[in-house]
């Protein structure tokens, strides 16, 4: 059996504080389910935006002001 490693390539100084940066800002969004207008959105941890029709609960509780 043959194994296959990858070794990432260096990253510049700039490269790894944007990086830094990023994983900063989306440490907490990544995941939860937040108000976007009149629907749903969550951002998956490769960069990809989910959006969804919410339910009548959280269009109830939004409308209450007991969203998040």
């Amino acid at each position: 059996m043959t194994t296959i490693s990858f070794r990432r390539p260096k990253l510049s100084v700039w490269s790894r504080v944007v990086e830094a940066l990023r994983a900063l800002f989306f440490a907490g969004v990544s995941g939860e389910w937040h108000w976007h207008g009149d629907v749903m959105r969550r951002r998956l941890s490769d960069g990809t935006i989910v959006t969804r029709e919410p339910t009548p609960g959280e269009i109830y509780n939004r409308d209450r002001g007991l969203a998040s």
